[in-house]
C-alpha cells in the first residue's frame, strides 16, 4: 500500500481506504457540503477547515497500515 499524500484527491483517498473517512470525520475534517463530496485534495481540505496538517498524515497512514 503506497502511503496516503496531501496532494491526493480525498474522493480517492476514501473509495481506496474507506476506513479513512471515519477517521477524518473523527478529526473534523467534513467529506460532504450540501451533500456533495469535497472536491479537492486532502491538504486542501484540512486548510479549508482550519486544522493543522501537523501529524495528521503520519496518523491516517499508520492508521490505514493497522487495517
Amino acid at each position: 500500500m503506497r502511503p496516503v499524500r496531501w496532494e491526493d484527491r480525498v474522493e480517492d483517498v476514501v473509495a481506496d481506504h474507506p476506513r479513512a473517512a471515519e477517521f477524518l470525520l473523527d478529526r473534523g475534517l467534513r467529506l460532504l457540503r450540501c451533500g456533495e463530496p469535497a472536491w479537492c485534495s486532502l491538504g486542501e481540505l484540512a486548510d479549508g477547515a482550519g486544522i493543522q496538517r501537523g501529524t495528521l498524515l503520519e496518523e491516517l497512514n499508520r492508521f490505514l497500515a493497522a487495517g
